[in-house]
């Protein structure tokens, strides 16, 4: 969710050698649940930008990627709530045509509990009133949509001090997928180390806050360079 000035996203730097930006879609959804194609993130509501990508390298490999970015949180006024700098990669929704988030935008509306119905690695950190940070496999079961004892499992959680959102400070995030080797690193230090053996290769990513003030910027997506591959 987004109430701040008027941005038009960029394309993301850093790209590898070879693979260009072929389009960027901007799609908001209204409170009713119905989408529509924008050309701007402007006003309060929910916001997916997509990426299109082509490749000319040889050796690009899209199922091992790297995502970064800065983001904050601000307490600066009366009302700026500090919870919830959270995020989501490889999502998928597997009931659609190539498994296309967007295209179920609708039916979700941008309720918390609809995601469950996607495939996707997630981590809330700050989250419950900046009281827990946790990491999250969703299987894609929309049973836990209504079904609370179907719903992922918590397989990461943090809830001392260090570990939860300071005000106004700029962190830096790390998100990686290595043939199943899923990671999150925020401020150098490494959180989640996870090694799925069904692992998530392709999808989408989503920064997602909620009723909160936040920025992000320096967004880079990079195919991970073979020799990062070797050291893991």
């Amino acid at each position: 969710t987004y109430d701040g000035e008027p941005i038009v996203p960029g394309e993301p730097e850093n790209l590898p050698d070879g693979v260009t930006v072929d389009k960027i879609v901007i799609t908001k959804v209204n409170p009713d649940g119905s989408t529509e194609t924008v050309d701007k993130i402007e006003g309060a509501g929910h916001y997916i930008i997509k990426y299109s990508f082509t490749s000319e390298n040889p050796n690009y490999d899209p199922e091992d990627v790297v995502i970064e970015y800065d983001a904050k949180v601000f307490q600066e006024k009366e009302g700026d709530r500090l919870s919830d700098l959270n995020c989501f990669w490889m999502a998928t929704d597997q009931n659609v045509k190539k498994g296309n988030v967007l295209k179920g935008a609708s039916k979700r509306k941008g309720i918390f509990v609809n995601q469950y119905a996607l495939q996707l690695y997630y981590v809330g950190y700050g989250g419950n009133h900046n009281s827990t940070t946790r990491f999250r496999r969703y299987d894609g079961d929309e049973r836990g949509v209504s079904d609370a004892k179907l719903r992922p499992a918590i397989l990461q959680e943090y809830k001392d001090k260090e570990h939860l959102l300071k005000e106004n400070h700029w962190y830096h995030i790390r998100l990686e997928q290595n043939n199943g080797h899923v990671r999150y690193i925020i401020d150098n230090e490494c959180l989640v180390d996870y090694f799925d053996t069904n692992p998530f290769t392709s999808g989408y990513f989503g920064f997602r806050t909620t009723l909160s003030h936040a920025q992000l910027r320096n967004f880079h997506y990079t195919n991970m360079p073979d020799k990062d591959k070797k050291e893991k």
